[in-house]
Formats: structure tokens, sequence, C-alpha cells
């Protein structure tokens, strides 16, 4: 079709848009969204320089997650699971279990009543998962075992950040080399066990609520996952199985485009940081989004458009699961119709927009591809200073 129509230099287009702008260059409309960050107001094929490509996959697939805080007790045991079922029978697929107090087997199994692992993602997070990561995996593998689940089947991760929980709280749970060994503990007993299931979080959400440059928090976050590759790799284990263990979790603000870009530079980034651990082509670990706190605010039907635009911007840009904020999250504890709503954005994004139909729709927009091949190789640099620097506690102690 296109070979029907003769083709349009690129300087009859600069004459145009000037002519629009009444003699102004169209230089004019450059505009730099952060530092060493500079972008055109258009872009065509030939001016494409970007040389990095976004690892492939077969589909564009994700999970609806959802966050589900748990309090202490039986009878918490038994709301919490009926939160659980609710969830899934609306559509999670991802429920996102908040552990902070201790919790028998008793619980667990009341916890998990009705529940089949094989069929979800599940997710455990939360202060005990983050202070005792092997009981929670083991908790997790006898209830599978007492399920009859098949383990090969059954997904999730358990969220446990040693460095990512020093670096918000100033401190670690109990002291570095303890922390540390409780985390290789776990995922050397989930590497045998259950196979499915991964025992590392990055989570960075922390960075995009101060604010951060989207090269900083690009560099920052491959810097703390590199650490754990380092460290992993000190107590004997391979870092291809490290990598298997590895789980990114960030925020999508509102800068739509910026946002997606981010997203897809960390897929580019991350593989290039295992070459360097004799890697080649390590697949890209799980990517979960949230949409982004500091973006709310007091008007839910504000929030409500503000978070659809951001769950658009992480399922084009191909995360693996996805956390849509419901519009009264200010208010801490969320009603159910807000929590139905957030869950139906993600809904409304699969059954009629198909976004979940195509891997890498941004792929092929020199905007989007100019914008991301910017952001690696800012990224790069800054994440290559850290490392001079002696890693990221080279710059935070």
């Amino acid at each position: 079709m296109f070979d029907e129509f003769n083709p349009v230099p690129t300087e009859d287009w600069i004459a145009k848009i000037e002519k629009e702008l009444k003699g102004k260059p169209v230089d004019s409309l450059n505009w730099e969204p952060e530092d060493g960050i500079s972008l055109k107001p258009f872009y065509r094929k030939a001016q494409n320089s970007n040389q990095h490509t976004v690892p492939a996959k077969s589909n564009n697939h994700w999970y609806v997650q959802e966050d589900i805080e748990m309090g202490t007790g039986v009878t918490f045991a038994k709301q919490t699971n009926q939160l659980i079922t609710s969830a899934l029978e609306s559509g999670v697929s991802a429920p996102n279990l908040l552990l902070d107090e201790v919790l028998s087997d008793k619980d667990f199994t009341l916890l998990l009543k009705n529940v089949h692992p094989e069929m979800i993602y599940l997710n455990f997070s939360g202060l005990l998962t983050e202070s005792h990561p092997y009981e929670i995996v083991k908790l997790t593998q006898n209830e599978l075992k007492q399920k009859k689940a098949p383990v090969t089947r059954c997904k999730g991760a358990f969220d446990v950040d040693p460095i990512g929980f020093y670096i918000e709280q100033g401190e670690f749970y109990e002291d570095e080399k303890q922390d540390f060994e409780r985390l290789h503990k776990a995922t050397a007993y989930i590497s045998e066990r259950l196979p499915g299931f991964s025992a590392i979080t990055i989570k960075t959400h922390f960075l995009h609520q101060q604010n951060s440059s989207f090269a900083r928090e690009l560099a920052i976050t491959i810097a703390i996952a590199a650490e754990y590759v380092l460290r992993m790799k000190d107590k004997g284990m391979n870092p291809e199985i490290v990598n298997k263990h590895l789980k990114f979790s960030l925020s999508v603000g509102s800068s739509y485009f910026m946002e997606m870009a981010k997203i897809r530079a960390l897929k580019i980034l991350w593989p290039k940081v295992m070459e360097g651990f004799g890697v080649q082509q390590a697949p890209i670990p799980f990517i979960h989004a949230q949409t982004a706190f500091r973006t709310l605010v007091e008007e839910e039907n504000a929030n409500r458009i503000t978070v659809t635009t951001q769950a658009m911007c992480a399922a084009i840009a191909g995360v693996d699961s996805l956390t849509v904020l419901p519009a009264d999250a200010l208010e801490g504890e969320s009603f159910d119709f807000s929590r139905r709503i957030a869950r139906n954005v993600q809904h409304l994004m699969t059954a009629e927009s198909y976004l979940d139909r195509v891997y890498d729709p941004a792929a092929g927009s020199y905007y989007i591809e100019e914008i991301t091949r910017q952001l690696v190789d800012n990224a790069w640099q800054k994440f290559l200073k850290i490392e001079d620097a002696g890693g990221i506690f080279g710059i935070i102690q």
C-alpha cells in the first residue's frame, strides 16, 4: 500500500512544521524530560539510531495482582481467606499476601483454603516474609504437598529484599551477615523444592516515591540486583540459578512514554549486567509493576483515570504482573467497590483492548525507541559509576 505514495523527504516535513510554527525552528520544540535525555518533536525511520533490541517472548500475558493484608489468629486467617477467594473469583490471578505476623501451620492452611496454587501466581511479601523467608517457604512447600498440588506447575514469589529493607530503614532486620544467610538458605531450598518460585525481589518503589530520575532509578535497580548475584555467587550459587530467583518490582507513574521506555530499557540492561557474570543472553527476570502511589490525589475519579493510563503504559511495555492501586488507596484500607474497579481496569485491557495479544507493541515507534536508547545509555553509565564506587553499598553507606 505504501508503495502507492511518493516518499516525502525529511526536509519537506521540517519545512511544513516550521510553516505551522510561523517561522520558528523545529528545534524549538525539543525538550529534556531529565538531564541527559534530549528529545525531538518527531522522528522518522532514518533518524532512528537505536541499536538495542528488547528481548522477545511469545505473548504479552501478565498476571492481575492485588495486595491482600492479613492480621493474626484463626479469625483473621478465615477472613483473609474470604478476601483471597473473592479476589480470585473476580479475576485476580496473582494474590499478594502481606504477612506481618507469625503464622502457625493451621493459620497457613486456613489462609489458602480452596485456593489452587497451580492455577495462579502466588506471591508472599510483608515483614514476616522479609524476616523469616525460610519459614514461609517451608510452610508453602508443606501446604502444596498437603494439597497434592503439582509442584512443577506452581508459580510464585517470596518478596525478600534485605538491601531494599536496609536502604529504606537504615538498618538490616537482624544484621547484614544473618540476613543474607537467611536469604541464601531460602533460595537454595526453593531451587530444590519449588522450581516455579523466586526468592529475591528488587523493590524500587521508594526511588519513584523520591521522584528519582529514570536513568538513576534504572541504574540503582540493576546495581541492587547485581549485588544479589554477587553475594549469592560468593556463597557458591551459580549466577544462572540466581538469575532465575530474581524479580523486579517497580512503580509506573504518569510520564507515559518515559515510564514505558523505562521498563523496556530494564529488559535490555539486565542481560548486559549478567554478561559481566559470564552468562550470555540471560533470561529477563519476572517484572512486576504497580501504579504510582505518589500520583494519587484526594479526588477518586481523577485517580481512576490516572491509574488507567499508568496501567496501559505498564501493559504495553510488557510487565509480567501488575497491581492497579484502588482509587481510595490514600485512605488506607480500600472499599470493595474501589478494589473491584481497580481489577476491572486490567480486565478491560485484555478482554476489550487486547493488549495481551501482541508482545512489545511499542516496538517500531521511533519516538519510544529513541527514549529507550537514551535511557539505556544513560543508566548504564550511572551503573558503571556505582560499580566503580564499590557497588550499591559503596554509595549508600
